[in-house]
């Protein structure tokens, strides 16, 4: 790779400025913006939507009081932002936990395009279990990972809490003590009732009853 001579925050023009020796730099956010800010277009060149490369363990069982640490990569033009969820609700964002949560993200200096996120839950409690959710986004769209993440706290008297509530994604209310669905509905399928069954494509994991559609076979002509 070039060697990098602007701010991270920064996007390195190809083209180098007026004085011929050092790159243009432009602010980050102006690549992939659909306007040409580098004299040689290369601020809109290879844009994509982000790909999901590793995510954590589909299952996270952790003690009440312990700290839990998430992490998704990804990769993109321009970088990714990753955003995290609870049971597809907001988290780290309003301040409520006094500073328990975190959301820190890392770009890798050997690839521009590769960013890691990592979550980071202090002292968890029962009401930080449950399905958390990694996003990657950019200005070219954006990915969830998939399988998502399932947390269980274990409580001190070692008995199981009360910690991942029945989320069905709203295809269910029935689920095992573990937080596993019973009777997927609206054509889903999964332990969470996160997939479309065989023959419907979408999103399960919308939460509308029309997330996942069947397919309509293409008869012969």
């Amino acid at each position: 790779p070039r060697q990098r001579y602007c701010k991270t925050n920064e996007f390195q023009c190809t083209t180098k400025n007026n004085t011929n020796i050092n790159p243009l730099c432009i602010r980050r956010s102006l690549q992939c913006d659909g306007y040409n800010d580098c004299s040689d277009h290369s601020d809109e060149a290879g844009c994509v939507k982000p790909i999901i490369i590793s995510t954590s363990h589909r299952q996270v069982r952790i003690n009440a009081r312990d700290t839990l640490i998430i992490q998704c990569t990804a990769r993109g033009t321009p970088i990714p932002y990753i955003n995290w969820r609870l049971n597809w609700g907001h988290i780290c964002s309003d301040g409520s936990d006094n500073g328990r949560c975190t959301m820190e993200q890392s770009i890798d200096t050997h690839d521009p395009s590769l960013v890691t996120g990592t979550l980071t839950v202090r002292s968890v409690n029962p009401n930080d279990g449950g399905i958390y959710s990694c996003e990657a986004r950019n200005s070219q769209g954006f990915i969830f990972a998939i399988p998502d993440t399932i947390t269980t706290v274990i409580e001190a008297d070692n008995k199981l809490s009360i910690s991942t509530r029945c989320n069905c994604h709203g295809h269910s209310s029935f689920c095992t003590p573990d937080g596993r669905c019973q009777n997927c509905q609206h054509n889903t399928v999964g332990y969470y009732c996160e997939y479309c069954n065989t023959g419907y494509r979408g999103d399960a994991r919308l939460g509308t009853p029309h997330d996942c559609q069947l397919l309509l076979a293409v008869s012969d002509q």
